[in-house]
């Protein structure tokens, strides 16, 4: 008998977002910066249940920031941010190549 290979699935926590004014102060709560979603944690842990290799990649939990766009409201301009962390491209492989993205 050949024994099962556990599939390997990657929940994924989308990056946080800013939305800086021209004097740099970011106009988003800063709260949720770094929790995860209680959603994500019940359905990690209902598929390691099920017997899958199930990992959280948390791209909130990173401090590296880049700018994806702006925007002009009442008179003002705004930049939008992703803050995240940068994930080694090794780590993904090895989480395999099916990752679940699950919109925050």
């Amino acid at each position: 008998m050949n024994p099962q290979k556990i599939s390997t699935i990657g929940l994924v926590e989308l990056p946080s977002l800013g939305l800086f004014n021209i004097k740099g102060k970011n106009m988003l709560s800063a709260e949720t910066k770094g929790l995860s979603l209680v959603s994500k944690q019940i359905l990690l842990s209902n598929l390691q249940a099920a017997g899958f290799d199930a990992q959280l990649i948390d791209l909130r939990q990173g401090t590296y920031q880049e700018e994806y766009g702006k925007s002009i409201w009442q008179n003002t301009e705004y930049s939008k941010v992703y803050y995240y962390a940068l994930m080694p491209p090794v780590f993904l492989v090895v989480c395999g190549l099916l990752l679940l993205i699950l919109a925050t």
